[in-house]
This record gives structure tokens, C-alpha cells and sequence, in this order.
């Protein structure tokens, strides 16, 4: 069971707390962190952007911890407005956290607009959806960014990164890349099961459109192609619980994919329903 945060009563000012109890509060969070990093761990709850060492969590995680606070979410859409410099639509939309007396705790913006190549071409609804998720997981990180970072991960949300807003900085050192799993002395080749699967859509110097697709296996590791059929492998692979063969090449962009192949189920292969 996860255990929730104690909070300083109202009249207290939690950086004058007794030494005692800011030690339980932390000891509290340090617990949380690690409940939460298994969750993470477990769900494939996060991704990895460009070179940084640390993984960004999605949403779902930092509802976890939210949720565990005894706290409720809430969105809106606001209004659609024109980004001033580019004059794309934008999708404005407020999020807000409660505690049990029905308190906002926490509250942020967030935007969705058609000037990002992945949402250009999505649906209204879709747009919307995405703006009241960025606000929601903006206000869960200004409240609970620093037990995220206690858990391992980047105190920025995964919905917050873009094309255009990759975290290049150097960050304290976080949780050591998962290395493939390799299989007897065959370097290069691992088999696996399919636990996520995430797309990075973007622009060639050409103007040509790409699809980078990161694919994360039962070991932990991330691995990387732009190919299209190998990204279809990976989603029917998942979707039927079968394994995978995945040959990779180890490069400065991480585990990129040289061929991917579906095993042959066996009478021990599960199967989704």
C-alpha cells in the first residue's frame, strides 16, 4: 500500500518544522519514490528524450503520487486562441489539484496547438485531450516534481516534451541505462517481450516527415528505428504478447534497431484476451 505524504499543519511552515519530523517526512517520501519508480518500472510509464540520462514519466505516474496524497484532478478547456507568433490554433486548457476539503492544492496551464507536427492532422477532441493532460501534469510537478526526482526520473512530465522542447542539459545522474538482454555469446540480438511503445514524429532537413519509433523491451532497454514495418512488428508483437527478436547495433543515439523479428509462439507463449 502506498503511504501518503504528511503535510505541516496549516499554521506551520514546513522549513520550520521540527528536525524530527522533517526527517519522517522524508523518510515518507523516500518510500513514496521508491513505490512509485516500481510502478513506473513495471508499466513502462516513461520514456527517454534524445541523449539525457534520465527517463520522463507520464502521466499515469505522477497520478500515483498524487493519488496517493489524497488528491483529486481536474480539467477544463478554457478557450482556443491564435498563438501570436505563428497565428496556429491553440488549445488552452487549466488543470487544478484538491485535498479532501475540496482545497486547490495546485494549478497550472497547459496548451495544445496545430503548429506541432503530431497534432496538426489529430481531431479537436484529440487536441483538447492533450492540453487538459500537459495542465494536469504541469500542476502534479509543481507539487510533487521533488519526489519524482527522489525516484530516479526527470521532474519534468513526458507531456511537456516536444520536437522543439528536447532537455539537452546535463542532469544529475540518474538510474544507469538498462542494457539489452543478450542471449548466450550473441552480441547484438535480444529477446524480448514488447512493453511500450512510443512515436517521435519530426522533419528531415529536406522537409521529408519521419517517424522515430522507441520500442522497450521486458529488459528494461529502449531501442530505436524509423522504420515503419518494424515499428507494425513491434505493435502486433505487443498487442499478441509474443516475443521478439530484435538485432541492434549499440550507437551515440542509444540501441538502433537492424532487424526485428517475431518468435514462433510456444505451448508457454501467454497470449492477450
Amino acid at each position: 500500500m502506498i503511504k501518503p505524504l504528511p503535510h505541516a499543519p496549516e499554521s506551520m511552515d514546513p522549513a520550520a518544522a521540527p528536525a524530527e519530523e522533517q526527517k519522517r517526512i522524508l523518510a515518507d517520501a523516500a518510500a513514496l519514490a521508491e513505490e512509485v519508480a516500481r510502478i513506473v518500472r513495471d508499466n513502462g510509464l516513461s520514456m527517454r528524450f534524445g541523449n539525457n540520462p534520465r527517463e520522463y514519466v507520464f502521466v499515469e505516474g505522477w497520478l500515483a503520487i498524487s493519488r496517493a496524497n489524497n488528491e483529486q484532478p481536474h480539467a477544463t478547456v478554457k478557450e482556443v486562441v491564435r498563438d501570436p507568433e505563428t497565428g496556429d490554433e491553440l488549445i488552452h486548457a487549466r488543470a487544478w489539484l484538491t485535498d479532501l476539503r475540496g482545497t486547490i492544492v495546485s494549478r497550472a496551464d497547459g496548451y495544445c496547438g496545430t503548429g506541432e507536427s503530431r497534432w496538426r492532422d489529430k481531431p479537436f477532441y484529440a487536441r483538447a485531450s492533450m492540453a487538459q493532460t500537459r495542465a494536469l501534469a504541469k500542476a502534479m510537478r509543481l507539487r510533487h516534481a521533488w519526489v519524482m526526482v527522489m525516484a530516479g526520473y526527470s521532474p519534468t512530465p513526458a507531456e511537456e516534451m516536444s520536437e522543439d522542447l528536447v532537455d539537452t542539459r546535463p542532469s544529475a545522474v540518474g538510474p544507469a541505462p538498462a542494457r539489452p538482454q543478450e542471449l548466450d555469446d550473441e552480441p547484438g540480438v535480444a529477446h524480448v517481450a514488447i512493453k511500450a511503445i512510443s512515436e517521435k514524429t519530426g522533419k528531415k532537413g529536406d522537409g521529408t516527415p519521419y517517424i522515430r519509433y522507441g520500442i522497450r523491451g521486458s529488459d528494461g532497454a529502449w531501442y530505436n528505428t524509423f522504420s515503419p514495418k518494424f515499428g507494425e512488428l513491434a505493435r502486433t508483437a505487443r498487442e499478441s504478447g509474443a516475443r521478439a527478436t530484435i538485432r541492434y547495433a549499440v550507437t551515440s543515439f542509444g540501441n538502433d534497431i537492424l532487424d526485428f523479428a517475431i518468435e514462433e509462439p510456444t505451448e508457454d507463449t501467454p497470449h492477450r484476451e
